[in-house]
């Protein structure tokens, strides 16, 4: 494991442990760890009763590893899109943290 996996996971490690401190009631927190996603696009879209509203896209790192960040006011539903076939559908509330691997 290289130094850059280490103090990430290292941090996730931390973030986990201290997530009523460090998240705030308006935010939620998402931390991806993809196998063999070197910088690859994440686009985060919310997913509203009549549209799918793109909100942003990210980059992995090169080794597969990607923080989100995002502030909130209520609970919704959120689209982690690589492509049109690879997506996950999360229902998210404020003060969450979600680790994917």
């Amino acid at each position: 494991m290289n130094k850059k996996s280490v103090f990430f996971l290292f941090s996730l490690v931390l973030m986990a442990c201290s997530q009523g401190s460090r998240i705030k009631d308006n935010e939620f927190v998402i931390v991806l760890n993809l196998k063999n996603a070197s910088n690859i696009p994440i686009m985060l879209e919310e997913l509203t009763p009549r549209d799918l509203i793109p909100l942003d896209t990210f980059r992995t790192n090169a080794e597969g590893q990607l923080v989100i960040q995002r502030k909130i006011t209520d609970a919704g539903f959120f689209i982690l899109r690589v492509d049109e076939q690879n997506f996950v559908s999360m229902l998210i509330e404020p003060g969450e943290l979600l680790e994917l691997t």
